[in-house]
């Protein structure tokens, strides 16, 4: 990838900090379904495959980029580990989706047995495997959101391909349709700009799941919106986000938005990055900003935060909530790599906007040693009756080739059991690097860099679920 660039038993008991109140239990598992909802989506229709772990030596996927678990039903049912390709720099026509069978541990079928995977993404509502040459890119930090029926999935899409309104393409939702192997139609949502002296959009970053809509931000910092339940954009969008642009000057589109971005309580929390001054019309330190999807605007009171002056900062590519022992969300945290062999800098603010104290152990995670650490966003399910986050983590001289970082807020303490780092010897010699993990807690699947789909076990690391 070039980037700029537990003592505790898996099990289904009820958490024991729940038992203090109800508003507690609903507060946590309401953050934690949003955190896994691609999972629960997949995992939720028809019959789960008997088989859930992939082969201990990872499975080839072909495509350097992020997980989507689904589920699928009919001839072929199973869970299917779907990935797809990011980067906004790299050609719309090349491949950038592929499936992994886990029953089988072998590349999926494809449907009407035309093709082989990778296949090109598309705008038009069509069969990916029609040979029709691809028009989309995504991102560098890819996230999904799916329809309120469960049956689609959106990513952040880049195209030169015109539509109304867009003679020059634009940013927006890319569509896929997993049960059937298609591309749903694209939805553009802001123009691609190229004007010298002024923040362009060249990229996007998202999505998250915010006020039952679809929200992501432009390399120019603008907060663009859909409504899932009929992909139209939100009434008076792209709105002023308020965030730092990036990467955002004239000629570098189709490109990358280089930061992340989590929802709680309904507003978005936003890393971004643009220290390169040939690159960033108004260069900065690594950043997060609020934006309050209720008001459409930035939160009241937040401003922007500055997440490190540290000379050797890398990027921040992670934001995530940050939780008490009882399961509350008492804020963000974010973790920033650095370019060094210094561990990565972990910043929180609560929801207020005021900085906070970092829980107890949660830097403690990340190792230092390797020059280029990079964290892209985590995820986080309950295991045994604690609320664990899971941490994808790597560095660019391969000092760690790719690991998982485990951290459980129950105990604001690393994971018992479970190793952290959490290497993957056996997959691709252990040079994975690792981008996103999702499933629940029977199994968890990974892909990164390497182009290799991996398993392990929630509980203890295990390469085997």
């Amino acid at each position: 990838m070039r980037t700029f660039s537990s003592g505790e038993k898996a099990g289904r008991r009820r958490p024991p900090f729940a038992r203090g109140g109800s508003r507690t239990w609903l507060r946590w598992t309401a953050v934690c379904a949003i955190a896994l909802l691609p999972a629960l989506m997949m995992e939720g229709r028809g019959a789960v495959a008997a088989k859930r772990s992939l082969p201990a030596a990872g499975v080839n996927s072909n495509v350097d980029g992020f997980p989507v678990l689904f589920n699928e039903t009919g001839a072929n049912a199973g869970l299917k580990l779907w990935v797809i390709g990011h980067h906004g720099y790299v050609p719309g026509t090349a491949p950038k989706i592929s499936c992994v069978d886990v029953a089988t541990g072998t590349l999926c079928p494809v449907k009407n047995g035309v093709g082989t995977w990778p296949l090109p993404l598309n705008t038009k509502a069509i069969p990916f495997n029609t040979g029709t040459a691809g028009d989309i890119s995504t991102s560098q930090v890819v996230q999904f959101v799916t329809d309120p029926s469960r049956t689609k999935v959106f990513y952040p899409a880049i195209t030169r391909t015109a539509s109304p309104g867009y003679p020059n393409g634009s940013v927006g939702a890319g569509c896929l349709d997993l049960q059937n192997q298609y591309n749903c139609a694209y939805t553009p949502l802001a123009p691609l700009t190229s004007t010298a002296g002024q923040s362009n959009v060249n990229g996007i970053t998202g999505f998250v799941r915010a006020n039952s809509q679809l929200h992501g931000v432009t390399t120019s910092g603008q907060v663009v919106c859909m409504n899932t339940s009929n992909q139209q954009p939100c009434n008076g969008q792209p709105y002023a986000g308020g965030v730092p642009p990036n990467e955002d000057k004239a000629g570098l589109g189709p490109g990358n938005f280089i930061g992340s971005m989590t929802a709680v309580n309904e507003r978005l929390y936003i890393t971004s990055n643009g220290r390169n001054p040939a690159r960033n019309t108004s260069p900065h330190d690594p950043t997060l900003s609020c934006f309050d999807t209720g008001t459409a605007a930035p939160c009241a009171g937040w401003g922007t935060k500055v997440l490190t002056t540290a000379a050797d900062a890398y990027i921040s590519t992670s934001v995530f909530p940050a939780y008490n022992a009882g399961g509350t969300v008492t804020g963000v945290c974010t973790v920033t790599g650095k370019q060094s062999v210094a561990a990565p800098t972990v910043a929180c603010f609560d929801l207020n906007g005021a900085a906070m104290a970092t829980p107890p152990g949660l830097a403690d995670v990340f190792p230092g040693g390797g020059v280029g650490s990079v964290s892209f966003q985590p995820t986080s399910l309950a295991v045994g009756g604690n609320l664990r986050t899971y941490f994808p983590f790597y560095s660019q001289d391969s000092r760690y080739p790719g690991a998982a970082l485990c951290y459980n807020w129950s105990t604001q303490a690393r994971c018992t059991q479970f190793p952290t780092p959490n290497r993957h010897p056996g997959v691709n010699g252990g040079n994975v690097r690792d981008y996103a993990y999702v499933g629940g807690v029977n199994c968890l699947y990974g892909s990164g860099d390497r182009r290799y789909a991996f398993s392990m076990n929630p509980a203890t690391g295990e390469h085997g679920c």
